[in-house]
């Protein structure tokens, strides 16, 4: 899967302190890829990149300022920026009725504004080859009984990356199409009960419940970054990951 071409690579990974970015960093490492890796807990990246070729950055995306400030580390550790790996995100799991307004906002800030102000502060540094690859939701199109706010902030990250398209023709932006995937941390703080219940919709919505395992997850997206940085005259829009049927 062109390989070779994430050695000496640069690249910016958000979202690096657990689960299918921290995974990913040290995917791209063991590639040969020079990584910046990114996340709010500096105590979990400094794990993460520990004996590997990765700089850690503590920052909130969320934040201008931070990203500010990220952006100045990136370009002194990089130089250039050959892709962007947007894996932060957050969701919320509760039937829309019981929804609570700050769960919403804060699925937003993580998943779309984060993204937006990364890339924007990021794409001055992309080189002309570069790629922008964010990590969205199969849930955007199945409609998950309980996912309802998490699929509606990725649906808007969806858009936020047609908006870049357009206003940047110069440049590619991937969307990557997440399925249900283990060895990350977004059910840590659901409730198991509303989790349990969920699940027990989601069959009779033709979703099954095949898992992939986070390490699989960070090798077919190193894949598909190599694939890009090999052929810089293709845009690879659409990846879609999805665990196979049980």
């Amino acid at each position: 899967m062109d390989g070779n071409a994430l050695h000496g690579a640069r690249i910016l990974v958000v979202g690096a302190s657990s689960g299918i970015g921290a995974a990913a960093t040290a995917e791209l490492s063991r590639r040969g890829a020079r990584v910046v890796a990114t996340a709010r807990r500096q105590a979990l990246l400094e794990e993460v990149v520990a004996g590997i070729d990765a700089t850690a950055v503590a920052a909130d995306a969320t934040d201008p300022a931070d990203c500010d400030r990220l952006t100045e580390v990136v370009v002194h550790e990089l130089g250039q920026v050959d892709a962007l790996l947007y894996a932060a995100g957050i969701g919320t799991m509760a039937p829309l009725a019981l929804n609570d307004p700050s769960a919403w906002q804060r699925d937003y800030a993580v998943n779309v504004i984060g993204a937006n102000l990364v890339t924007a502060r990021l794409l001055p540094h992309l080189t002309p080859a570069g790629i922008a690859a964010y990590i969205s939701s199969r849930s955007t199109e199945d409609s998950h009984w309980g996912l309802s706010s998490y699929a509606a902030s990725k649906a808007a990250l969806d858009q936020v990356i047609r908006g870049w398209r357009v206003e940047h023709r110069d440049k590619r932006f991937l969307r990557v199409q997440m399925g249900n995937t283990v060895g990350t941390e977004f059910g840590n703080h659901l409730d198991p009960a509303v989790t349990e219940h969920a699940m027990s919709h989601w069959p009779g919505q033709g979703i099954d419940l095949g898992f992939m395992e986070v390490t699989g997850v960070a090798h077919a997206l190193a894949d598909v970054l190599a694939t890009a940085l090999a052929h810089p005259d293709i845009d690879i829009r659409e990846y879609q990951l999805d665990g196979r049927p049980l």
